[in-house]
């Protein structure tokens, strides 16, 4: 992502924060991302585990995974590191007053949630722009296939991969392999999809925001997509581990 947003010449370079969050066991992400904003000559902004935090409201990184392991044993961790990032770098995008944080979600990551978004009687989320509370989250990578983002850099992502922890999440993975089958079988169709999830969920979040604010559990979450007992299994866990 960092790459194509460089090389599109459509920002000054130096408008581009990268920034990374050095939690556990990250010795080969961070080193990957140093070569990387290296060679761009793009400064990274490297977040500890102290001020990842502090910027996302929680006493400790390590207790807070330590945390979601146990109140979650049959779950990803993906799950805790995607709550961790949102939080760290919007936080982190409101301290340095930039516009708008940019995720590296790719044609799949889109494709999947929208077929999950539809088993669930919802419409998709809108995309490649999505506001969370006052932070816009970018998608510039949406269209591409992770195929093709993979190849621009075939060893690391292998070393990405070899370094992930299986998923054990089968809801998760089956909506996936949905996404990679239709590309698949039929190609040219994901695409089709993917506009037509991206122009119902733009059209759908005019009249009524798909992310909202819970005041019970003082974050934002997707409208109607947990239920009580979640919801309240969820805010056990952050009773646990934000901060005082």
């Amino acid at each position: 992502m960092l790459t194509a947003l460089v090389q599109s010449e459509r920002l000054v370079r130096y408008h581009i924060v990268p920034i990374i969050v050095h939690g556990p066991d990250m010795e080969l992400q961070l080193q990957t991302a140093h070569e990387l904003c290296d060679e761009l000559e793009c400064p990274l902004t490297v977040v500890d585990d102290r001020d990842a935090a502090r910027l996302a409201g929680i006493h400790s990184v390590r207790d807070f995974f330590l945390g979601f392991e146990a109140h979650y044993p049959d779950t990803d961790i993906d799950f805790a590191w995607t709550w961790l990032l949102r939080r760290t770098l919007a936080a982190a995008a409101r301290e340095r007053t930039v516009p708008a944080v940019a995720i590296g979600a790719n044609r799949e990551d889109l494709l999947s949630e929208g077929f999950l978004r539809l088993a669930r009687g919802l419409a998709p989320m809108p995309a490649p722009y999505r506001r969370i509370g006052s932070e816009l989250f970018v998608y510039p990578m949406c269209e591409v296939p992770k195929k093709i983002g993979d190849g621009a850099y075939p060893r690391r992502s292998l070393d990405n991969y070899e370094s992930r922890t299986p998923s054990v999440a089968a809801g998760r993975s089956t909506f996936y392999q949905l996404a990679y089958l239709l590309a698949d079988q039929l190609p040219g169709m994901d695409m089709t999809l993917l506009a037509g999830f991206s122009d119902l969920g733009a059209e759908i979040a005019a009249q009524q925001e798909p992310i909202v604010l819970d005041v019970e559990l003082g974050d934002h979450i997707a409208d109607r997509m947990s239920d009580g007992e979640q919801r309240e299994r969820w805010r056990a866990f952050l009773a646990e581990v934000r901060a005082d």
